[in-house]
């Protein structure tokens, strides 16, 4: 994997007026590690594993295009909001392993199964 798409963890700073659960989760996610999809070059394509599923995440000139899974057989285009834990709380433009992806196609939002793995392909 390109060293510049999962850099080393920085060491994390608590804040007192965050919930300690999502403190800990939220450093999870930087020794975890993943991706910021700002960082992915137009040409460039993901892989993103899932419990359940496989999704390619093209960026291309006009945006990001998502394949895979059961009901994305073609690649469509996609916004890409970032990863979540399952609850409202999102880590903006990441899609992180341990967590789950969020983007929305067609004004609907699409929320997967926990992120495996994350790999430019």
């Amino acid at each position: 994997m390109n060293p510049e798409m999962n850099p080393p963890p920085q060491e994390f700073e608590r804040h007192p007026n965050v919930d300690p659960y999502l403190q800990d989760k939220m450093e999870e996610a930087e020794i975890l590690g993943g991706v910021d999809i700002r960082n992915v070059e137009v040409g460039k394509s993901l892989l993103v594993t899932t419990l359940n599923s496989k999704y390619t995440i093209e960026h291309r000139e006009d945006g990001f295009y998502i394949s895979g899974g059961e009901r994305f057989k073609n690649p469509v285009l996609a916004v890409i909001n970032g990863s979540t834990y399952g609850g409202s709380v999102i880590k903006d433009q990441f899609i992180g392993r341990g967590m789950h992806l969020e983007f929305i196609v067609d004004k609907k939002t699409i929320v997967t199964s926990p992120i495996q793995e994350v790999e430019e392909i």
